[in-house]
C-alpha cells in the first residue's frame, strides 16, 4: 500500500473524497476533518478506495473503439486539466450518457496503476453528472469501500441507514442485500455538529451498491497488466533531459528512488535557478542562499522561516551528488512546475501546469 499511496500522494490534495453534489457549501467541514486526520501521522495515512476528480467536459473522443472506451478532455479550476478514460462498463449514475458541457465528478481506484502523464489519465469507475442548475440544498456524496461496520476506508464517515434511505443496485433496482464490505456511492446531508467526530455518522438519503471490490485489483507490491503505452518511467528516467526554465542543463542523471519517487540532482538545478549552493561536509547539509537548507537522510526541509517541510522522502547522496525529490522544487522552492513528461524532467516558473 505504501508504495502505491506515495505515487498518488501528489494527486490527493486535489482529489475530493466527499463533496457536495452541486455546491461546495458543506464541503469544507469534511475536507478540514480529512486534512486533520491525514496530517496526524505520515506512517498511518489511510487512503480511500476511490479518489475523485470534478470538472467540466470540453471534448469526448473514442479511445479504444473495440473495447468501447472513450477519453474525455476535462477542465477544473481547482484540480486542473485531466483526460479521464471511460470504459464501457463504467458506472454512470442513472444511466445517463455524458456529453460535452457537462460538469461531472469521476471516481477512480486509488490503488490501480495509471500512466504518469500530463494531463493525468484517470480510469473512471464511477461517474456522477451534476445537474445543470446548482442547488444549495443538494446532498453531499462519497464513494468508497465500506467495512462490516459501514465505516468508509477513508475513516471519515460511518453510515447509519434509516427507513427512508433509498438503497439501490447498479441498475437502479431496490437492493436488499448486505452493504457491508461493499463499494458504495452514498448521498447524504452533512451535519456540521456531527462532522466534529471522526468518523462522522451520517443518515444517507440514497445508497447505491456498486458491488464488491474486484478480486483482480492490484495488491500492494503486486504486479498488474500495464497498458500498451510505457507506464513505468523507471527505464528511461536515467536518459531524461533536465530542463530548467526552458533550457536543457548539464547535470547528473535523475533516478527513481524508493516508493517510485523521482530524485533530481540539486546543485545543478539550483544553480541554474540562480541560487548559491554551499555544502557542509560535517553535517551533510546543503544550503541555498543560506536561508534554505536540507540535510542528507532527513525528511526535514527548511525554507526561510518555514520548517519543517516534509515531503515523505529524504534527500540522498548518490555518486557524490545530493538528490532531492522532484516535488522539492514546487513544495519547498515554490516553483510553479516540476514534472516528468515525454522523457524530460521539467522545472520552471512558466504558466502553472497544476
Amino acid at each position: 500500500m505504501k508504495k502505491t499511496n506515495t505515487i498518488l500522494a501528489g494527486f490527493l490534495s486535489a482529489a475530493l473524497v466527499a463533496l457536495p453534489f452541486a455546491s461546495l457549501g458543506a464541503g469544507p467541514v469534511l475536507a478540514a476533518a480529512a486534512d486533520e486526520q491525514l496530517a496526524s501521522s505520515e506512517e498511518n495515512r489511510v487512503f480511500p478506495y476511490y479518489l475523485s476528480y470534478t470538472g467540466k467536459v470540453k471534448a469526448i473522443e473514442d479511445f479504444n473503439a473495440e473495447d468501447g472506451q472513450r477519453i474525455l478532455n476535462m477542465e477544473s479550476d481547482e484540480q486542473g486539466p485531466a483526460n479521464p478514460v471511460l470504459a464501457k462498463d463504467c458506472f454512470i449514475l442513472g444511466g445517463a450518457d455524458i456529453k460535452v458541457g457537462d460538469t461531472a465528478t469521476l471516481y477512480y481506484e486509488a490503488d490501480r496503476p495509471m500512466m504518469l502523464i500530463y494531463p493525468p489519465r484517470y480510469n473512471a469507475a464511477v461517474v456522477v453528472i451534476h445537474p445543470a442548475e446548482a442547488d444549495a440544498k443538494a446532498p453531499a456524496m462519497a464513494a468508497d469501500l465500506f467495512d462490516k461496520d459501514l465505516v468508509s476506508r477513508s475513516g471519515l464517515i460511518k453510515l447509519a441507514p434509516g427507513e427512508e434511505t433509498e438503497i439501490l443496485d447498479r441498475d437502479g433496482q431496490a437492493y436488499t442485500g448486505s452493504l457491508s464490505d461493499s463499494l458504495l456511492l452514498v448521498f447524504y446531508q452533512p451535519d456540521a455538529a456531527a462532522a466534529e467526530n471522526i468518523p462522522e455518522e451520517v443518515n444517507p438519503v440514497k445508497v447505491i451498491h456498486l458491488g464488491a471490490p474486484e478480486t483482480a485489483a492490484v495488491e500492494p507490491g503486486g504486479e498488474a497488466a500495464l497498458p500498451d503505452e510505457d507506464f513505468s518511467y523507471t527505464a528511461n528516467i536515467a536518459t531524461a533531459d533536465i530542463v530548467v526554465e526552458q533550457k536543457i542543463i548539464e547535470a547528473p542523471a535523475a533516478y527513481v528512488g524508493d516508493n517510485d519517487v523521482i530524485m533530481v540532482p540539486l546543485r545543478a538545478v539550483a544553480e541554474a535557478l540562480g541560487y548559491q549552493v554551499a555544502w557542509e561536509q560535517d553535517s551533510q547539509t546543503v544550503r541555498l542562499n543560506m536561508a534554505i537548507s536540507l540535510e542528507v537522510g532527513r525528511d526535514y526541509y527548511v525554507y526561510m522561516r518555514m520548517a519543517p517541510i516534509e515531503l515523505g522522502t529524504a534527500p540522498a547522496l548518490k555518486d557524490g551528488s545530493v538528490y532531492v525529490p522532484l516535488s522539492y522544487f514546487t513544495k519547498v522552492l515554490q516553483m510553479n512546475n516540476a514534472y516528468f513528461f515525454e522523457n524530460q524532467v521539467v522545472i520552471d516558473n512558466q504558466e502553472k501546469m497544476h
